[in-house]
């Protein structure tokens, strides 16, 4: 077994852009982000910790607002009551015309 090297846990931008599946363009804009992506620089050469890296996507995860699913779901119960409202008066509607058809005709 070989003995671990001093950056064995870092990547180089294009290794990093590599394991996010984007473009090293890419990799730089994250870096310019208010929150961006750390690294540090040796040698001219800017290298990112995995752990640092996994943190800061695990900061990005977005997590549902509980308020705004309870918003987005009576919505949901209001256009299913409207739709509901709407076919119900289409019904009584047909109801009366063909009642008014079978009086006129009589």
């Amino acid at each position: 077994m070989s003995d671990p090297k001093l950056l064995d846990g870092y990547l180089t931008q294009p290794g990093l852009a590599v394991e996010l599946d984007c473009c090293p363009r890419t990799i730089s804009r994250y870096e310019n982000q208010p929150d961006g992506l750390p690294f540090v620089r040796i040698g001219g050469r800017k290298l990112y910790r995995i752990e640092s890296v996994r943190a800061w996507i695990a900061a990005l995860e977005h997590k549902p607002n509980p308020k705004r699913a309870t918003v987005e779901e009576a919505r949901k119960q209001q256009a299913r009551v409207d739709t509901a409202a709407r076919i119900a008066q289409s019904i009584r509607k047909r109801g009366r015309d063909e009642a008014t058809k079978i009086a006129e005709g009589a």
